[in-house]
């Protein structure tokens, strides 16, 4: 299992199942024990993580390989096939893994970790820094991204989940192999420096690779091998004492 989702008007929880069952999960609010999904909606192998536009009631989902986001009617089900898809080689789309929706601003954020190749070409494997693309709400098919974050100064190394702000637009990345929380502003473009960073030996962090943005409570939630803890959103640099890590 990897990156799991609650709905905030129903309750319903969301789960992405990527190398085991080539499926998302939905389950009830009430869902407890062995229960049985509401409703399963079959993706590609080695999808990794959802996010969901409720104005428009569609659900995005990204695909490591072939690197692809493909977007599903929100309540889609069974081998329903996706509205559209955003592939090719324009895309900058590179081993996609993290998304993040902005509802208010039209914005699609995608964490690329950089490997790439072509499967049926030998010899076609190449490596690119990680990244991370924004595109438009309408992007489809073949579609170069609006901005691109990518360069040494960004700290980006394979990162996993991400999370948006929807007040502010800020982008929170859950830097995996970096042992870090990132957050860029939702205008960044280029090799820029984090606006925020949560790293340190103080912090918990070990491989993080989960994360939600708690706007009512001014929190930031971290998943890091299996555990979770949690940090105060505050805007300060490391180092970054956790409040409290759930038992």
């Amino acid at each position: 299992m990897c990156r799991d989702r609650v709905d905030p008007k129903n309750g319903e929880i969301y789960n992405v199942a990527m190398d085991t069952a080539d499926s998302i999960f939905v389950f009830p609010a009430n869902a407890k024990d062995n229960a049985e999904p509401s409703r399963i909606l079959r993706i590609p192998h080695r999808g990794f993580q959802l996010a969901v536009d409720e104005e428009k009631q569609e659900l995005y989902s990204t695909n490591q390989y072939p690197p692809r986001v493909l977007v599903f009617r929100k309540n889609a089900a069974g081998s329903e096939k996706p509205l559209r898809i955003i592939e090719g080689p324009h895309t900058g789309l590179a081993d996609v893994h993290g998304v993040a929706v902005d509802t208010q601003r039209k914005l699609v954020f995608v964490g690329n970790w950089g490997n790439a190749s072509d499967y049926k070409v030998a010899g076609s494997g190449k490596h690119y820094p990680p990244s991370i693309t924004v595109y438009s709400f309408d992007a489809s098919g073949d579609a170069a991204p609006l901005r691109t974050i990518q360069g040494p100064k960004t700290q980006l190394n394979w990162m996993g989940a991400m999370s948006l702000d929807p007040a502010t637009g800020n982008l929170w990345v859950a830097n995996d192999v970096g042992g870090s929380v990132l957050m860029f502003r939702g205008t960044d473009n280029g090799d820029v420096v984090p606006t925020q960073i949560i790293k340190g030996n103080k912090t918990a962090l070990n491989h993080p690779a989960g994360i939600a943005v708690d706007t009512k409570n001014k929190e930031v939630w971290v998943l890091r091998n299996g555990l979770s803890v949690d940090g105060k959103w505050r805007r300060r640099t490391h180092p970054y004492h956790p409040q409290r890590t759930p038992g």
